[in-house]
C-alpha cells in the first residue's frame, strides 16, 4: 500500500492538501492500476528543508509485479509536476525521494499483501499458493 509524506517549509491550506492529496492518488492510480483507497497522502509542515527546497514528497511503492521500472519512473515524474502544480511551485523547489518496497515486505494485521497485478486464482510468489481472497495469511 503506497505511502507519500509531503514534509513543506511552510503551512499548507486545506485547499492546498486538498488539490495535492487529489493530484497523488489520482496519478498514483492512473500510472499502476491501484484502486484509490490504498494510497495514503500525509503532510508535515515545518521542516527546514535543504537545497532551497519549499516541499519534499517521500513515497514508497512495491517494485514487484505490474510495477516496471518504466512505471516507477513515470510516477515520479507525474507526482513531482502533479506536486508542483497543486502547491504552485516551480520544478526545484520540489524534491522527490522513494523508497522501493517489495511487496511481500507488506504485511496489513496477519496478512501478506500481494504483488502488484496478482490478484485472485494467480499465485503468490512468497507462499506458492493459490490466492483466493486480496491477501495471503500469515501462518
Amino acid at each position: 500500500m503506497p505511502v507519500y509524506i509531503t514534509l513543506t517549509k511552510d503551512k499548507l491550506t486545506a485547499e492546498q492538501k486538498q488539490a495535492a492529496t487529489k493530484r497523488i492518488t489520482d496519478f498514483h492510480c492512473k500510472v499502476t492500476g491501484a484502486p484509490s483507497r490504498c494510497v495514503t497522502v500525509l503532510f508535515l509542515s515545518g521542516y527546514a528543508l535543504k537545497n532551497n527546497k519549499r516541499a519534499m514528497l517521500m513515497g514508497s511503492i512495491g517494485i514487484d509485479g505490474t510495477n516496471t521500472s518504466e512505471v516507477i519512473v513515470c510516477l515520479k515524474n507525474e507526482l513531482v509536476r502533479g506536486l508542483e502544480s497543486s502547491l504552485k511551485m516551480k520544478t526545484p523547489e520540489v524534491g522527490l525521494e522513494f523508497l522501493d518496497v517489495e511487496s511481500y515486505w507488506v504485511y496489513e494485521g496477519q496478512r501478506i499483501l500481494l504483488e502488484p497485478g496478482k490478484g485472485h486464482g494467480q499465485k503468490n510468489r512468497v507462499q506458492g499458493k493459490e490466492n483466493t481472497t486480496d491477501v495471503h495469511f500469515l501462518p
